[in-house]
């Protein structure tokens, strides 16, 4: 028995339906309403659910693209001689009808497989938004730090996950959209990780926060895969209050390479080597106008590819493309600056713990991002001349970007001014997080003249 069009039309909306969640997981990459850990924890629900959304909204796009494919071609097959396709008749409205239309179903599936070719594509182009691994919520390694640390911290987490492992650092897992889940995420994060690094040092262990994951590592990794960067040495406060980190492994100082090799040396990772954050030999210095005062980046490595016009005594738009590695992939910045444009962040005020002092620039991210239709992929909390600043990354258009909004204030007059950089670059994931730590060096290079 031959099967009806209405029937082939939905055994393929199921089959595009499993193939667009279960092949290119399009639900953990635009479906902002799943929950990683509850995700995690039932993959089998949560992918038949998924399945389910997608099916509903293959079923009603397709039927709203078709009825307007549909008139469209009946319109123009009068003039041009077309055969005319049977119209779809929704006064009287008669699903029994409907079911019965031939053509319409049969255009329908041509609808279908259109949109389900965009959305692999969009897949393609757009990396998993909710990280969860083949494992259901396993990563390799949990990082552990104190806010001050954050620099030293976001370069070892970028340094891995530019090596292709499964790193859980906070400014990547709670982001905007999960922020109110802070404390369950990083919980789910300890208990699914395989190893763990402790950035530690006596501020480390003055915050709850800190003490609570530490402790939480030690119940559930044996020592031997906690690896604790002390820095710097001389301060032994982790080790008195935490006597169990005397027997994990550990590694003195901040020197980058010398913490990267002793973590690929306990681990047995293949870590990709640091590129140097300056190349040139000697600076390069560029002055522009901000608010009537000169301010300066080092542009060593950067070609200007606009210079901007002053107006009011500001430049409007700076624009620098990177020198370096052109054959691999872009890199390029447009920096714009002037009155500090919201007070959200109250980043003059130093006195907030960790997590207040997160939610508030979260809060002025908001600003940010109000009019950019972006995926987020990681909130960042940077200091620049001990004040605290933030960065944003996420993914637009096809490449990665990362923004910079700076506020210090000029050492004559005293008046706060904003500074806004823009960072593109095409390339993968890995290849950005390897070059991230460029991009924070250009930014701290910063200063009034």
């Amino acid at each position: 028995m031959a099967l009806s069009p209405f029937v082939i039309f939905l055994l393929a909306s199921l089959l595009c339906s499993i193939i667009t969640v279960r092949l290119f997981k399009y639900d953990l990459r635009f479906d902002r309403t799943i929950d990683p850990e509850y995700y995690a924890q039932f993959p089998g629900i949560n992918r038949a659910t998924s399945t389910v959304k997608q099916l509903i909204r293959y079923f009603i796009l397709t039927f709203i693209l078709t009825f307007l494919a549909v008139y469209a071609w009946n319109h123009f097959a009068e003039t041009t001689g077309w055969t005319l396709l049977q119209p779809l008749e929704l006064t009287p409205f008669k699903w029994s009808a409907i079911i019965k239309l031939k053509d319409f179903w049969y255009m329908a599936c041509a609808v279908l497989a259109f949109l389900t070719i965009i959305d692999i594509l969009r897949c393609l182009v757009s990396p998993v938004r909710t990280d969860i691994t083949g494992r259901w919520g396993h990563w390799d390694v949990f990082i552990s730090y104190k806010s001050e640390d954050v620099g030293i911290a976001r370069q070892v987490a970028d340094q891995l996950l530019a090596s292709g492992l499964k790193v859980w650092f906070g400014e990547y897992q709670v982001l905007l959209q999960n922020y109110d889940q802070f404390q369950q995420a990083i919980d789910f994060g300890i208990d699914n990780c395989d190893w763990g690094i402790a950035l530690t040092n006596d501020r480390y262990t003055r915050s709850p926060y800190c003490c609570t994951e530490i402790s939480r590592l030690l119940q559930h990794l044996p020592p031997q895969h906690i690896l604790e960067i002390m820095i710097p040495a001389q301060e032994q406060l982790p080790h008195q209050k935490f006597q169990a980190l005397a027997n994990c492994p550990a590694y003195i100082g901040t020197d980058l390479p010398g913490m990267l090799a002793f973590i690929a040396q306990q681990t047995g990772w293949q870590i990709q080597p640091l590129l140097p954050e300056v190349v040139a030999s000697q600076p390069r210095f560029h002055e522009f106008m901000v608010l009537g005062r000169p301010a300066t980046l080092d542009a060593s490595d950067w070609e200007l590819s606009e210079s901007g016009r002053v107006q009011n005594g500001t430049t409007d738009l700076i624009a620098f493309n990177y020198f370096h590695r052109r054959d691999q992939y872009r890199m390029l910045v447009n920096v714009v600056c002037g009155r500090e444009y919201a007070r959200e962040g109250q980043r003059q005020n130093q006195t907030s713990d960790d997590r207040q002092m997160y939610a508030l620039l979260r809060a002025h991210a908001q600003k940010h991002l109000a009019a950019l239709k972006a995926q987020i992929f990681g909130l960042h909390l940077i200091f620049h001349d001990g004040l605290s600043q933030f960065a944003l990354t996420y993914r637009m258009r096809g490449y990665w970007s990362r923004k910079y909004s700076i506020i210090i204030p000029n050492p004559v007059t005293g008046q706060m001014a904003e500074f806004v950089f823009t960072f593109g670059f095409i390339g993968t994931f890995e290849q950005y997080c390897l070059n991230a730590h460029i991009m924070d060096h250009f930014v701290q290079t910063l200063q009034w003249n």
